[in-house]
């Protein structure tokens, strides 16, 4: 599988340090250009429109309409984010706002792939209830990015629709808005056992 890959823009052109980078709030169309499909056989299975429903974040979301409703992600670039320079050793989680603008409910995890188109970073499933909001929060684990940082390409969102009925062409539509990254990672009790016992496999290779 190969994954899209796309142009770097600089909406941070001095380098300030900050608490929160925005990866996109889609306020205009080039913010919108910059969401891709990260696979190219899913690029026709969905369309991206701005809208003024459901936002959270400046006066625009993101409208996300697929007529098949299958499983398909949408993702971001970290080289192609609004603000720029985020350093992805220091990401302390991934957010967003998305409501689920469908007749069913249906589920959804964060991924974040490396060069190697690897799914390095896996969250856990959540739950978008039918005509409900939701604000989703990936913590990332501080250890996972000592060893993956320089790696790290894209964020991801897979969507999996639990409609039944995806073959008599109901689809499904979201609106996403302020997709953003928190910084100031931190080590947890957990992340400590674990980067000791990857520290001593190291050290065996």
């Amino acid at each position: 599988l190969t994954l899209l890959t796309g142009a770097c823009t600089n909406a941070n052109p001095n380098n300030e340090k900050k608490d929160a980078y925005m990866i996109n709030d889609f306020e205009n169309l080039a913010q919108l250009s910059l969401m891709k499909f990260p696979f190219p056989k899913h690029s026709d299975r969905g369309r991206f429109d701005l809208s003024n429903e459901h936002v959270t974040s400046g006066t625009k979301s993101l409208k996300y309409s697929n007529d098949y409703g299958d499983h398909v992600e949408v993702c971001h670039y970290f080289t192609n984010t609004v603000d720029m320079n985020i350093d992805t050793k220091d990401m302390k989680s991934i957010e967003l706002d998305i409501f689920n603008a469908s007749e069913f409910d249906t589920t959804c995890t964060f991924l974040i792939y490396n060069t190697e188109n690897m799914n390095t970073l896996l969250s856990q499933n959540y739950t978008l209830k039918k005509n409900e909001p939701t604000h989703l929060s990936f913590e990332l684990s501080k250890v996972a990015l000592d060893f993956n940082y320089s790696t790290l390409i894209c964020s991801s969102l897979k969507l999996y629709t639990l409609n039944t009925n995806y073959d008599e062409g109901i689809g499904y539509t979201f609106y996403i808005d302020n997709w953003h990254v928190k910084m100031g990672a931190q080590y947890t009790e957990l992340d400590n056992q674990y980067r000791d016992e990857l520290l001593v496999i190291q050290e065996a290779i």
